[in-house]
């Protein structure tokens, strides 16, 4: 299928779990936490799985897009949490 096309089924199945989904529930807000890193690597992602992976059929493609995306982001996440924890106690020694 076309980019338009699998876009627009990644599109849909993502407002189906959103509009299942309660507000405040336990998955939106871990969405909420990551949502920056998923901005900044959906892109990169897409483009990797799609030219190294190939997977034809659109709905594998976006469940399999969709979950790389949230695993990289939560490490990202993770890591920058980490980062930022260190350097500001590193600092508060300084001053």
């Amino acid at each position: 299928l076309s980019d338009a096309t699998s876009g627009s089924l990644f599109a849909f199945i993502v407002f189906l779990i959103v509009t299942k989904v309660k507000i405040g529930n336990k998955v939106l807000l871990f969405l909420g936490k990551i949502s920056y890193e998923f901005y900044l690597l959906h892109g990169l992602m897409i483009f990797f799985i799609n030219k190294f992976v190939g997977i034809e059929k659109p709905v594998v493609f976006c469940i399999i897009s969709l979950a790389s995306i949230i695993v990289l982001s939560t490490i990202v996440n993770f890591v920058q949490k980490k980062i930022i924890t260190f350097t500001s106690k590193k600092t508060q020694l300084i001053n």
